[in-house]
């Protein structure tokens, strides 16, 4: 346990914001500073929102305000650079996923917070929603029984989530395959397809992945870009030797099919529930600040973030070799 407040630095104002209100919201930390890039602009608008210092640099930011804690929103390019140096100043870190835009990137910050023995969170907030901590909840409570397989549908810019929360229900992958079909015809309905070096993060035309675990269940990832916003954003279906389970939606219902024509529902609460994904990434920094307080071990560590992208780059590879591809 802490004695005193965790000082939060947060680098980045735009989604940073959701990082930046979480540190302010908890009791136990204490949020002194924003990082931008310019003067002005969304880093501007929030630290004078919150009433904290603006810097434009964070090697100045670092050493003037002697932060616990730093908070990495920037974009992907980043990553790599604010972690490893906020690691070798003595802080914690957590960084929005993906980790990195390269896997060497991403292998030297998994590297550089075991060097350290600092905490390293990714931020994969979507595991943090009511409905899918509670469809979590029905895995890990053995109430499916043994889980053989599950089927995911996304919107484009989700599958990347999408793919981290069925491998946190499902375990190691052990290999993949995947279509990819980039030639779209016509403009994607919402954004362009997104390309790194090494992988895809959206969907293009039409995705679909493959993985096959080392428990023994399989899983189907399917999307595309072609897909509105307005339209559910994630359907994840699971099933297991006793029972089925299905959540219709990032924030959505979820049904617990047992016997013939039986089902529980669980119904996410206006009153109760955020029903938003800023809300999610609140969560999960709160989870990323009490563990660092009480010492424990963070709920997604950054190894699971490496684990992600070398799924990622199988994936692309498998797409482009039109075969399946093996792990390690």
């Amino acid at each position: 346990m802490t004695a005193k407040p965790l000082r939060a630095l947060v680098v980045g104002g735009g989604w940073g914001r959701n990082h930046a209100l979480a540190y302010r919201q908890h009791t136990d930390a204490d949020l002194v500073g924003i990082v931008g890039r310019s003067p002005d602009g969304n880093s501007r608008r929030l630290a004078d929102e919150l009433q904290v210092p603006l810097y434009l640099d964070l090697a100045r930011a670092l050493q003037e305000m002697s932060p616990d804690i730093v908070s990495c929103a920037a974009g992907e390019k980043d990553h790599e650079a604010v972690t490893v140096a906020s690691l070798k100043a003595g802080c914690h870190v957590y960084c929005e996923k993906l980790l990195s835009d390269t896997l060497a990137g991403a292998q030297r910050m998994v590297a550089t917070a075991e060097e350290t023995g600092l905490k390293f969170m990714v931020g994969y907030n979507y595991r943090f929603s009511p409905s899918a901590l509670h469809l979590r909840n029905l895995v890990e409570s053995g109430r499916l029984g043994t889980v053989a397989c599950a089927n995911a549908f996304t919107f484009g810019y989700c599958l990347h989530h999408t793919l981290d929360l069925v491998c946190s229900l499902l375990g190691e992958v052990e290999e993949v395959y995947c279509a990819l079909d980039t030639e779209t015809g016509s403009e994607p309905t919402v954004m362009r397809t997104e390309w790194y070096e090494e992988f895809v993060y959206s969907a293009a035309r039409s995705r679909t992945a493959m993985l096959k675990f080392a428990g023994g269940a399989v899983a189907a990832l399917q999307s595309s870009d072609y897909q509105r916003v307005g339209h559910p954003a994630v359907r994840v279906d699971v099933v297991g030797s006793q029972a089925r389970a299905n959540m219709d939606d990032i924030v959505g219902k979820v049904h617990l099919f047992t016997g013939d024509r039986a089902a529980e529902l669980y119904l996410p609460s206006l009153i109760m529930d955020r029903l938003d994904l800023g809300s999610t990434t609140q969560a999960a920094v709160k989870a990323f600040v009490d563990a660092v307080r009480d010492g424990k071990p963070v709920p997604v560590p950054g190894q699971e973030g490496l684990k992600r992208l070398e799924i990622e780059a199988a994936l692309l590879c498998s797409a482009r070799k039109n075969r399946p591809i093996r792990l390690g």
